[in-house]
């Protein structure tokens, strides 16, 4: 079994996985006719676009790269995971 990597660079290699997953919903978000169907679905035909198909697997390999980095954290970091979720939480409510 080979040792996790230290809780701070697995935490910045979240933080921007995080960040590349936004900027990715946005690129989705930003393609014609994208939630123009009805109750703000997107259409078909959009959905079979080159563009729209780029951009969606883009998003779920970010997304499914996420996942694995926080499942490595909550694995071997979990106590240090919650004390920073729960600084950050106070940070906001002070604010």
């Amino acid at each position: 079994m080979t040792t996790p990597a230290p809780y701070a660079i697995l935490r910045a290699h979240s933080d921007a996985l995080q960040a590349d997953l936004r900027t990715a919903s946005a690129d989705i978000r930003a393609i014609p006719g994208c939630g123009t169907g009805p109750m703000g679905l997107t259409p078909d035909d959009v959905k079979a676009s080159p563009a729209y198909r780029e951009a969606r697997a883009r998003y779920d390999r970010l997304h499914k790269a996420l996942g694995r980095v926080n499942a490595v954290i909550m694995r071997h970091y979990r106590s240090q995971a919650r004390d920073d979720a729960l600084a950050a939480r106070h940070a906001r409510a002070a604010a």
